[in-house]
């Protein structure tokens, strides 16, 4: 199992992944579900730098403080594709059994090495298309204080 599939600590009264997984396997969507939202914790240097390495994605405004400065930014900033990287693994620990037909994203902000990033989706649609139960979900990435850095929109097969 992914690493976001792993239990993680929740704040007080909120699930963590792990319960978050336990909430909503198995079970049909619904039109408008809320899954619990799906901490990732914070994406520092180091994990942007593995991903760089891991990636190819040599691009140095992710690694190189000055760079990122030169080109009007506060500092390094994590990979977009990290992000959507991330909206996965909430989308596995939320629905284990589910397969993701389709991912895509828009980007809202740059979102600086360092930040916390908190993932959380909602079914805004359901349907069955040749047999196969789908639903759509709109999935919201923030940092730890509530910003939007991207929004996605995933298509599951139940």
């Amino acid at each position: 199992m992914s690493e976001a599939g792993k239990p993680t600590s929740g704040e007080a009264g909120k699930p963590t992944s792990g319960e978050a997984e336990k909430q909503t396997t198995g079970e049909t969507l619904a039109l408008g579900h809320a899954f619990p939202d799906h901490r990732c914790g914070v994406v520092g240097a180091a994990r942007v730098s593995a991903y760089a390495t891991s990636s190819g994605d040599d691009n140095p405004i992710h690694t190189d403080e000055a760079t990122a400065r030169s080109i009007g930014l506060d500092g390094t900033i994590i990979q977009g594709m990290l992000l959507m990287a991330l909206a996965d693994e909430a989308l596995a620990a939320w629905r284990p059994d589910s397969v993701c037909r389709r991912l895509t994203a828009r980007f809202a902000r740059p979102a600086p090495t360092g930040s916390e990033v908190v993932i959380g989706g909602r079914v805004v649609k359901t349907e069955a298309v040749a047999g196969a139960e789908l639903a759509t979900l709109r999935i919201m990435v923030r940092d730890g204080k509530g910003a939007v850095l991207a929004m996605a929109e995933a298509v599951i097969e139940n």
